[in-house]
């Protein structure tokens, strides 16, 4: 009796580990596909399809003195910027995405570990150790992005400033909602209740 329920337990955690490896990877893969480079991209096809409305209704009152091909190189520069930060790549989010590879490293030696033979209970065992690692590491990696949230947040609450360029570039549309993509993430990752409860 007790060897099956501890196979039944060994079981269990593979299942849940599977499940919530599966929920992270594809949520945060979304994310990135979606939010992080889609929509900033989607912001910045906008812009550009208002600039060839506005030539070809030979509008170029309507341009201002900042509006000319530097202020395009500009403003295509800042929704990079826009990108990489939704991403999580610029410099300073170095530890976040330290956090997350060493996720998405967990998620590939579990993957490994069930494709390659071996004893059961020797294999249950080291998914019990990588499940506590992943969900812990997930736990770090929640907490943070909630810091992030918040914080970018709260010192972008006034609105874009635009980097103090004014005109059709001034790139108040890229700065609403600073921290708006990291809440969406932490959202994402904890719908249907995924990790809220550890």
């Amino acid at each position: 009796f007790h060897a099956s329920k501890g196979r039944f337990k060994g079981r269990a955690t593979v299942n849940r580990f599977r499940i919530e490896a599966h929920h992270f990877v594809s949520t945060v893969a979304g994310y990135l596909f979606d939010v992080g480079i889609d929509s900033p991209w989607r912001v910045f096809q906008r812009k550009f399809d208002e600039v060839e409305i506005l030539i070809a209704k030979n509008k170029y009152e309507s341009f201002g003195e900042n509006d000319g091909i530097e202020g395009l190189r500009v403003y295509h520069e800042k929704v990079l910027t826009k990108i990489l930060g939704s991403c999580l790549l610029r410099k300073r989010q170095g530890p976040v995405m330290g956090v997350l590879e060493g996720i998405w490293g967990l998620v590939m030696q579990f993957e490994m570990l069930m494709r390659n033979g071996g004893k059961e209970e020797e294999k249950e065992v080291e998914v019990r150790e990588l499940y506590q690692k992943f969900a812990k590491k997930v736990r770090v990696f929640l907490t943070v992005l909630r810091g992030m949230g918040e914080k970018i947040g709260a010192g972008k609450r006034d609105g874009g400033s635009g980097g103090g360029r004014k005109g059709l570039f001034d790139a108040s549309e890229l700065e609403r909602d600073a921290g708006g993509e990291v809440r969406i993430l932490v959202e994402r990752l904890e719908m249907s209740g995924y990790y809220s409860s550890r």
